[in-house]
């Protein structure tokens, strides 16, 4: 039992760990701002028409969603058009702390309260991340190494 208790010790650690380099990442806004870029590199230009989106007067937020607006086609789009995530309404903060939670084997009662939210939401998101990481693992050629990712259902 003590064993147990030392590793789920240890998890918690390494999640506040990322959770500090996380708001670091956050308070810089250059480096979030790059952070971002790398996810979504594609979404540099304009979905409809093809135009360079580099101004930063072009984005607002609405809700958790970077709206953009193209200066030449006026046609509006979030960065996570075409993704899985779509429209949804949880913050790119919330998405990733959900991610490390559950990756890094915390239970979902920790991350409720981490978080500050339901049960359900958590149950959802859970079950959203781990597919989107087994769609992952599938398309890519090494093997996963027994437990690198945890199972939610």
């Amino acid at each position: 039992m003590a064993n147990l208790g030392t590793k789920t010790k240890r998890k918690r650690s390494v999640m506040v760990e990322h959770l500090k380099r996380l708001w670091r990442l956050l308070d810089d806004q250059k480096a979030a701002a790059e952070f971002v870029q790398e996810f979504h590199g594609e979404f540099a230009r304009c979905l409809v028409c093809g135009a360079p989106l580099c101004d930063s007067w072009n984005q607002k937020r609405f809700f958790s969603l970077e709206t953009i607006r193209c200066p030449r086609c006026k046609k509006s789009f979030n960065t996570r058009k075409g993704t899985p995530l779509g429209y949804s309404q949880i913050s790119p903060a919330e998405f990733f702390i959900l991610r490390l939670g559950i990756l890094s084997g915390l239970r979902f009662g920790d991350l409720c309260r981490l978080l500050n939210r339901r049960g359900q939401f958590v149950s959802k998101w859970g079950r959203i991340i781990s597919d989107l990481e087994s769609a992952a693992d599938q398309d890519t050629s090494p093997p996963v190494k027994p437990g690198a990712s945890a199972d939610v259902r």
